[in-house]
């Protein structure tokens, strides 16, 4: 895995005399990828996929697939980084205009409310999640109403206690009690 790690390091120096797309493939990088992941190099997998996003001579010729975009963001959450998970996402959504997983969706979402405490971000993740007809169970709707309970939108709270319970979804009955009583 360090070999593959310095090959990909050699390759994309600024000194190499062709330059990193005269031997860079997406199969390669996917390659790398799957590497250090056996190998638990998350931090190294965040450098090569930070490398491949900032590097303007291989934006336009490396488009990242899937499953590039899947152990990218496995990196970011054994990390312990939910906000770049979360970064990752959107950024994934922009450009394939795919919407990640439900699980995805749920274990950044959990991160960022119940490690990282940010609920803005949180928020914004479950509101485009949901935009982009992403299928959220109890779980995420639950962790967007503590995220906008947190973040002072009890309204917005209310609001999405009510989908959940027009969806037929599991609502914790005594953490919301009172809020359940005034729909």
């Amino acid at each position: 895995a360090e070999e593959a790690w310095d090959i990909f390091s050699s390759i994309t120096d600024d000194n190499h005399p062709k330059g990193p797309t005269s031997f860079l493939r997406v199969e390669l990088c996917e390659d790398l990828l799957k590497t250090l992941d056996t190998k638990m190099m998350f931090r190294r997998m965040v450098e090569g996929w930070e490398i491949i996003r900032d590097d303007i001579r291989l934006k336009d010729s490396i488009e990242p697939t899937q499953e590039m975009y899947r152990l990218i963001t496995k990196a970011y959450v054994n990390l312990k980084d939910f906000i770049g998970a979360h970064q990752l996402l959107d950024y994934r959504s922009e450009k394939t205009n795919l919407a990640p997983a439900p699980r995805i969706v749920e274990v950044v979402m959990h991160g960022l409310v119940m490690i990282t405490r940010n609920y803005n971000s949180a928020v914004k993740l479950f509101e485009s999640s949901k935009k982009q007809g992403v299928t959220m169970g109890s779980a995420i709707y639950k962790l967007a109403v503590k995220s906008l309970e947190e973040s002072g939108q009890v309204g917005k709270a209310i609001d999405v206690l009510r989908e959940m319970k027009d969806k037929g979804l599991v609502v914790d009955e005594s953490a919301h009690k009172n809020k359940l009583e005034s729909l």
